[in-house]
């Protein structure tokens, strides 16, 4: 799986998104970070 490093940072509220980490049959999954608590999520969609 290659991961895709992201040119512009994206946001939604307190997150950013950091990176695509791959597309595949569940389709894409995206790791972002909170930019108060540090804390990181995988996100599928």
């Amino acid at each position: 799986m290659n991961r895709v490093p992201l040119q512009q940072p994206q946001s939604c509220g307190p997150w950013e998104l950091k990176e695509r980490l791959g597309t595949g049959g569940f389709g894409n999954v995206t790791r972002w970070q909170n930019k108060v608590h540090r804390a990181h999520i995988l996100f599928t969609y």
